[in-house]
C-alpha cells in the first residue's frame, strides 16, 4: 500500500485493524512486530531520513505507547542505476524488513492486540510504500 503526506502531525495517521472493535489476537507468544517498507522514488521526501510514529492498539481501542521508526530502521533513499536507454539514473523502491521487538511496545496488552497505527508526526511530508505486515516467534 502507498502511503503519503504532505504535513505532519498527530492527526496524519493511518491506522490498520486485524480485528472488529473489542476484539483482539494474543500475540504474548511472538517476538516481533514485521513489516516491509521503502520511500517511493517519485513522492515529496524530505531530504535525509523519513521518520513516523508506530503504535499497537489493542481490543478496546486503546494504545500502546509509540515507538520511532528510526530506533529499528534507517529510511533514506530509494535505489537505482543507470539506464542506458535514457542516459539517466533509475530509481525504484527496495523494501527492506523492519524487526520491531514486542518488548519496546510499551504499556500494550499483547493478549487483546487489534491492529497498528503508523503516525507521520515526524517527517513534514513523505510518500512510502508499506507491505507484509505480522508478528513472528
Amino acid at each position: 500500500m502507498g502511503l503519503d503526506w504532505s504535513a505532519s502531525g498527530n492527526d496524519k495517521n493511518v491506522r490498520i485493524n486485524w480485528r472488529p472493535g473489542g476484539s483482539g489476537a494474543n500475540v504474548g507468544d511472538h517476538h516481533t512486530f514485521d513489516f516491509r517498507i521503502s520511500r517511493n522514488p517519485g513522492g515529496a521526501n524530505v531530504l535525509g531520513s523519513t521518520n513516523f510514529s508506530i503504535q499497537l492498539v489493542m481490543a478496546n481501542g486503546d494504545l500502546s505507547d509509540s515507538i520511532k521508526l528510526c530506533n529499528y530502521a534507517k529510511l533514506d533513499r530509494s535505489v537505482g542505476g543507470f539506464s542506458p536507454q535514457t542516459g539517466t539514473g533509475v530509481f525504484r523502491p527496495l523494501l527492506q524488513t523492519v524487526r520491531v521487538p514486542l518488548s519496546a511496545f510499551t504499556n500494550a496488552d499483547l493478549t487483546q492486540v487489534r491492529g497498528i497505527k503508523f503516525t507521520f508526526n515526524e517527517s513534514p511530508t513523505g510518500s512510502v510504500y508499506l507491505a507484509n505486515l505480522r508478528f513472528t516467534k
